[in-house]
């Protein structure tokens, strides 16, 4: 379940027909909407979901150009990218454009017990070498998302 271009909310400035945010990165999402309104703070400002691969290498080729516009670290190989959709179309992450502030206290949250029991593969790129503060996503369950039970 995820959020497709027809379908999705206007704050979610979806950026690929045809492929949705997986559910639990959607859940994380919604959670961090849930906790800025408890806390708040400011809602998520999504800035990116889903790309393309070809979308991934135009920004590795301007980082490596030496133009890093809304980029703080050099984007990763589409193959290893979770923004790029997998197979089944779905997309594994997010970046947010809320101010840094904003994001340490997010990533502290994603980072809690409560969230990592709720959600043990829950990232934050802010806690990363080099860091990458804007970057949230769900990790190590792309692949058991395609296994079918038969």
């Amino acid at each position: 379940m995820g959020y497709r271009r027809a379908d999705c909310p206007v704050e979610l400035r979806c950026t690929m027909q045809g492929t949705v945010l997986a559910g639990p990165t959607e859940w994380l999402l919604n959670q961090l909407r849930i906790w800025a309104r408890k806390t708040n703070r400011s809602a998520p400002v999504v800035v990116s979901l889903c790309r393309t691969a070809e979308r991934q290498r135009e920004l590795q080729k301007r980082w490596d150009a030496g133009d890093r516009r809304g980029l703080r670290v050099r984007p990763v190989n589409p193959e290893n990218s979770k923004h790029v959709a997998d197979e089944n179309g779905e997309c594994w992450a997010f970046d947010l454009g809320n101010d840094d502030q904003w994001l340490e206290a997010a990533g502290a949250y994603v980072l809690s017990p409560a969230i990592q029991s709720a959600l043990p593969g829950a990232r934050w790129g802010g806690s990363w070498i080099p860091k990458d503060s804007v970057h949230f996503d769900v990790a190590g369950m792309r692949t058991a998302a395609v296994l079918k039970l038969t």
